[in-house]
């Protein structure tokens, strides 16, 4: 019993960082996408394609 539950934190510190680096990463397409719609290069149809692309992806 002793192992899975050390497995299970091994586990739960992996899904920490991937949602860490995930969330960061987002972070960043935030950041260049008011950077464009700030710049007036973006339409909202370019937008919500983005949008529909991070959901899929």
């Amino acid at each position: 019993m002793g192992r899975s539950s050390g497995g299970q934190r091994e586990m739960g510190k992996k899904q920490e960082k991937l949602i860490l680096s995930l969330m960061i990463s987002l972070i960043n397409k935030l950041d260049i996408l008011i950077v464009m719609i700030h710049g007036g290069r973006m339409s909202l149809k370019s937008l919500q394609g983005l949008l529909v692309l991070e959901c899929i992806l």
